[in-house]
C-alpha cells in the first residue's frame, strides 16, 4: 500500500540567529528522521537564507500562511514559546492589532487570497498537536497564564522540559503531559555532538562567561554590569565571553566593544555566517567552568560535564540548578564575591562534581529520550491510522 503523504508543521523560533533556538530546529528534524514514513515538513519562523541552505527539503512559512495550511500534526518545536513581562507581547491594543494585520498583509498579499478561501473551505480539525520539550513562563499576570492555559488545552500532548514549565501545568491541571527534558539532552543531540570536556584545570583556570542582552526588565544590566566589573578584578582567570546572537545581543556587542582594557582573552559572538554549532561547540568545551546568564549555555554545559554557574536572569535557569548536582545558582542580588568561591570550589572538588554532573545529566536524558519515544510513536500512528 503507497504512503498517505503526511504534512507535519513545526513552530519554534528559529531563524533569529541565535544558537541555541536554532539548534532546537536540528534536533526536531532528526527526532522526525526516525519516523516510519517521510513527512512532509513545513516550519513556521523566520524565513532567512541560511536555514533554508541547511534544510533545503523543508518549507519555510510565515506564522500569518500557516494558519492557512492544512497538516496532520502541529508540533511546538522546544524551547520557551510561552511567557510575558511587564511589556507582555500578550496584550495588545484593537488599534495595534489592526496595525500589525495590515503590516503583515503588506508583506504577504497572498494571504488575501488565503483569508477568502478560509471562508468557504473549511480546514481538517482532525489535526496531531505536540507540544515537545517546551519552556513556560514567567507570566506577568494570572490573565496571561490563562490566554496560554487555553491555548495549551488544545494540544493533545505536552512534553514540558523543566520543573518551572511542569509545575505550571499542573497548576492548570493540563492532564495529557509528560514531565521531560530539553530536545538537546536527548541521544539525538549526542548522536551529533559527543564532545565531553576531559581537560582538568591548571594553574589558570579556563573560564567560559555566557552574557546576554535582557530588555525584559533591568536584571539583566544589573548583571552585566557586575559580571563586567567582576572580570576587571580576576585577572587570574582566562576569560572568554560567549554571545549567543550577534543580531540579539547588538547593544551588548555595542558595550563591550565600548570597554576595550576589557581583560578577556576571546570574544565569540555566534551567527550563523561565522560559526557551525560543532565549532561553537568546541569553544566552549575548551573551558573548564561556565557563568552562563543563557539557559543552553548550561544545558550544553551539562552535556560536556562542565561545572557552571547560572546566573539569575531567568527563572528557568534557577529551576534547572536545582536539578543538577554540580551546578550554582547566583542571583542578581548575591554578592559578586561569591563567584570567586563557587570557582575555587569548582576547582578543589572538580572531578567529584564532573561525576555529580554526569549522574544528573544521566536522569535528565532519561527523561528526554522517553518524550523522544513517545513523539516518534505518536506520529507514526498517524501512518497507521490513514
Amino acid at each position: 500500500m503507497k504512503n498517505k503523504n503526511i504534512t507535519i508543521i513545526i513552530k519554534g523560533a528559529y531563524g533569529d540567529a541565535n544558537v541555541g533556538d536554532d539548534l532546537l530546529l536540528t534536533m526536531v528534524m532528526q527526532i522526525l528522521s526516525k519516523l516510519s514514513f517521510k513527512p512532509n515538513i513545513i516550519v513556521v519562523c523566520n524565513k532567512v537564507k541560511y536555514l533554508s541552505e541547511s534544510f533545503s527539503d523543508v518549507r519555510f512559512v510565515s506564522l500569518a500562511k500557516s494558519r492557512f495550511i492544512d497538516s496532520e500534526a502541529y508540533i511546538l518545536g522546544g524551547g520557551t514559546q510561552f511567557f510575558s513581562f511587564q511589556n507582555s507581547h500578550l496584550k495588545t491594543s484593537l488599534f495595534s492589532k489592526l496595525f500589525i494585520y495590515l503590516n503583515i498583509f503588506m508583506k504577504e498579499p497572498t494571504l488575501v487570497f488565503s483569508v477568502i478561501k478560509s471562508l468557504f473551505i473549511k480546514s481538517s480539525s482532525n489535526q496531531l498537536k505536540l507540544a515537545v520539550g517546551v519552556g513556560l513562563g514567567p507570566f506577568n499576570s494570572e490573565q496571561d497564564e490563562i490566554v496560554i492555559q487555553t491555548i495549551l488545552k488544545n494540544y493533545d500532548y505536552i512534553y514540558s522540559r523543566d520543573t518551572l514549565s511542569f509545575d505550571y501545568i499542573m497548576k492548570w491541571g493540563l492532564q495529557n503531559n509528560l514531565f521531560s527534558a530539553d530536545l538537546c539532552l536527548t541521544d539525538v543531540f549526542e548522536e551529533l555532538y559527543s564532545q565531553k570536556h576531559r581537560t582538568l584545570p591548571g594553574k589558570k583556570i579556563k573560564l567560559g562567561i555566557v552574557l546576554r542582552d535582557w530588555p525584559h526588565n533591568n536584571v539583566g544590566k544589573v548583571i552585566n554590569d557586575k559580571i563586567l566589573s567582576w572580570i576587571d578584578e580576576n585577572s587570574e582567570y582566562s576569560i572568554s565571553i560567549f554571545l549567543f546572537s550577534k543580531d540579539k545581543d547588538q547593544a551588548l556587542i555595542d558595550l563591550l566593544n565600548s570597554k576595550p582594557n576589557l581583560k578577556v582573552d576571546n570574544l565569540v559572538i555566534w551567527h550563523p555566517e561565522d560559526y557551525s554549532f560543532e565549532e561553537f561547540y568546541m569553544l566552549l568545551n575548551d573551558c573548564d567552568a561556565i557563568i552562563t546568564a543563557r539557559y543552553h549555555a548550561a544545558i550544553f554545559a551539562l552535556n560536556l560535564e562542565i561545572p557552571t554557574i547560572c546566573l539569575g536572569i531567568d527563572p528557568k535557569l534557577e529551576a534547572l540548578c536545582s536539578e543538577v548536582d554540580g551546578y550554582f545558582y547566583w542571583n542578581a542580588s548575591d554578592n559578586v564575591t561569591d563567584l570567586n568561591n563557587y570557582l575555587k570550589y569548582i576547582e578543589s572538588n572538580y572531578e567529584k562534581l564532573q561525576m555529580s554532573i554526569k549522574s544528573s545529566y544521566l536522569k535528565l536524558n532519561k527523561r528526554a529520550n522517553s518524550m523522544v519515544d513517545d513523539v516518534v510513536k505518536r506520529l507514526n500512528n498517524l501512518q497507521i491510522n490513514e
